[in-house]
């Protein structure tokens, strides 16, 4: 069996949607989705409703956390607005009722066994949500994070892709569908096949040229950020 983890989507429907065409080219049966399906780009209903018909499982990210925080009251949304853009404004704007009570309700981890492998879904990194772990962590401390329990420990949240095995557990940082920051134009992903239990790291293309149309179809005061993130290091051979 192949399997798609793929994380931080950010409201990249475009991206997204490169991605599952090829998911499905290659054969793939089963998703799992590591969160941060909105936040900093302008299609995030698209996105979830991508996100909910796909076999398979999803955590929840910080941004989705986010989303429940101004719902509470205890976080303004201007404020996310500032750092993030109007991602966040935009999920609450047009989402129903339906798909943000479906991202609310989303655990921040979960363990699923598929095809007799055992998998530890995080966003962050396993017990910490929200904890940013790169590929320059130290050997001992990315040893820690590894389950003995399962197969696989598979994280996104850096953006950043990388992979590490300690005993009988890998740990494998899937990158960002959305929003990969170290080579741009690329949506980054990961194929795991249970067959012979190897994992590869996948770069599918995308149209840059459609999502600054998208960025810029409201206004916003983070376009030249959000655009630069997914071109520098550009690596699509534009």
């Amino acid at each position: 069996m192949k399997i798609a983890l793929f994380s931080d989507t950010h409201g990249n429907a475009l991206a997204l949607e490169a991605v599952l065409r090829h998911a499905e080219a290659i054969g793939v049966q089963q998703y799992l989705n590591l969160g941060d399906m909105v936040g900093y780009y302008t299609q995030p209903r698209e996105v979830v409703e991508l996100a909910r018909a796909l076999p398979g499982a999803a955590v929840q990210g910080n941004h989705e956390r986010f989303l429940a925080r101004v719902l509470a009251g205890d976080l303004p949304l201007g404020d996310l607005t500032a750092r993030y853009g109007e991602g966040h404004r935009i999920a609450l704007d047009e989402l129903g009722a339906e798909d943000l009570d479906w991202l609310l309700r989303l655990p921040p981890e979960r363990v699923v066994e598929l095809d007799g492998v055992t998998i530890r879904m995080c966003h962050g990194a396993p017990g910490e949500p929200d904890r940013y772990v790169y590929p320059d962590t130290s050997a001992e401390d990315l040893a820690a994070l590894c389950d003995d329990a399962c197969d696989y420990v598979v994280m996104g949240h850096t953006h950043y892709p990388y992979t590490f095995t300690h005993g009988g557990c890998t740990l494998l940082n899937v990158g960002s569908v959305g929003q990969s920051k170290d080579v741009g134009g690329l949506a980054t992903w990961t194929v795991l096949d249970t067959r012979n239990r190897t994992t590869v790291l996948m770069r599918t293309p995308y149209d840059l040229d459609r999502l600054a149309e998208e960025v810029r179809r409201v206004p916003n005061s983070n376009e030249g950020y959000l655009l630069s993130v997914v071109s520098r290091h550009r690596q699509d051979g534009r």
